[in-house]
């Protein structure tokens, strides 16, 4: 089974005044705690027997806010750990958990992102099934399909026809499709190797991690994630996630 790394340390900034006074991962969205949207994900993945009942909760910038969701340190049938955040930005966060991982991989989630109608499961059986298969693929990219000016907000893919990648590129001024690059990642612990490098670290740019990767030989497929996507950065993700998830109920 697989471990769950959620990060959280981010300040909001984008989101301020709302950011103020909390940490983004604890504000409310159509009621409730938005990092309890990838929690619930975390839920039936564990049902199914695909992750491990721990998962890691890297907190920052305003810790507590986190701590107080769930002071018991559990979450349905989850146990919560926090790990709090050594070095800076999102590789930094991921290089904060790497004593934490005894699995040849792990799954990366943000606690600032809301799927709907997630597919995590065709993600885990494909990697299942390859390492039953002794079919050699190193990690999983989530995606969903958008339009273009969502994939400039995020992170962009490139794949051949068999969906390995052997592009990805960060916030791109020209996108190569409508392919928006999530947080939702299933990644191999090799990936550590690659943060050996401190100014690797300052920079924190995990998609030129795992370009260094794949460019180095590492085989990343992409795999559909969801029908929708949001990540909670900016008062119109705010409002974007409010009525997505209104319109569930």
């Amino acid at each position: 089974m697989v471990k769950v790394i959620i990060l959280t340390g981010g300040e909001g900034s984008r989101l301020q005044p709302v950011t103020n006074d909390i940490n983004k991962c604890a504000i409310k969205i159509a009621g409730k705690p938005l990092i309890d949207y990838s929690l619930d994900v975390c839920v039936e993945l564990r049902k199914k027997k695909l992750i491990e009942d721990e998962v890691v909760i890297v907190v920052g910038y305003r810790g507590s806010d986190l701590w107080e969701l769930h002071p018991e340190n559990t979450y349905e049938n989850l146990d919560i750990k926090y790990k709090t955040q050594v070095y800076p930005k999102c590789i930094g966060a991921i290089k904060s958990v790497e004593d934490l991982i005894d699995d040849t991989h792990f799954m990366l989630m943000l606690g600032d992102e809301i799927l709907i109608n997630p597919k995590h499961n065709d993600m885990f059986r494909n990697l299942f099934d390859n390492i039953y298969n002794r079919n050699r693929i190193d990690g999983y990219l989530g995606y969903v399909k958008s339009n273009i000016n969502d994939v400039k907000k995020t992170y962009t893919l490139k794949s051949n026809d068999l969906d390995l990648v052997y592009d990805v590129k960060e916030k791109p001024k020209i996108p190569f499709n409508n392919c928006v690059g999530t947080g939702n990642c299933l990644l191999p612990k090799d990936i550590f190797k690659f943060m050996k490098n401190s100014n690797v670290l300052a920079n924190g740019d995990f998609v030129s991690v795992v370009g260094d990767m794949i460019h180095s030989g590492y085989l990343f497929k992409k795999c559909k994630i969801a029908d929708k996507y949001v990540n909670v950065n900016t008062k119109d993700d705010y409002e974007l996630a409010v009525k997505l998830v209104n319109k569930l109920k």
